[in-house]
């Protein structure tokens, strides 16, 4: 949108080519920066949310800038805050806890196992007890299948 509008206000003669170049430009620059902001929150909503796959990503971006930084440190004496806020993100992703996070959030929250024997006629008694407090069944009823399920 930002586009077409300076494109439009070039046409019209309401600014020069200079200014339409700018004007387009800078609404490039607004296109290319929001996409990668809608980037970033994915994969900081996967950090959170504890994905695997977005540790992996701030793993390697992390070690791209790492080495981005060590190349451009004769230039840039400023990259040193780079190369140790990349440092410490490494550090911090690779320890122990954090490891056990992603690992502990990754697995399926559903794992079924099979229930003992001493659960199974636990839960059989909840069962003929709820059925007895509803009037679903009379006593005897409920003592015979209480004496069955102690056998």
């Amino acid at each position: 949108m930002a586009v077409l509008g300076a494109a439009m206000l070039g046409v019209s003669g309401g600014m020069g080519y200079l200014g339409m170049f700018s004007a387009v430009l800078g609404g490039m620059f607004l296109i290319m920066f929001g996409i990668l902001a809608v980037i970033e929150f994915v994969i900081a909503g996967a950090l959170f949310s504890g994905k695997q796959w977005g540790r992996i990503i701030v793993i390697v971006l992390s070690i791209i800038s790492l080495i981005i930084g060590l190349a451009s440190i004769v230039g840039n004496p400023f990259s040193v805050l780079t190369l140790v806020l990349d440092a410490v993100v490494l550090w911090y992703m690779w320890r122990p806890h954090v490891i056990a996070y992603f690992n502990e959030t990754s697995q399926p929250s559903y794992q079924f196992t099979q229930p003992s024997a001493e659960q199974k006629k636990n839960l059989a008694m909840d069962i003929i007890k709820e059925r007895y407090a509803k009037g679903e069944i009379n006593k005897e009823d409920f003592d015979k299948m209480k004496e069955d399920l102690k056998d």
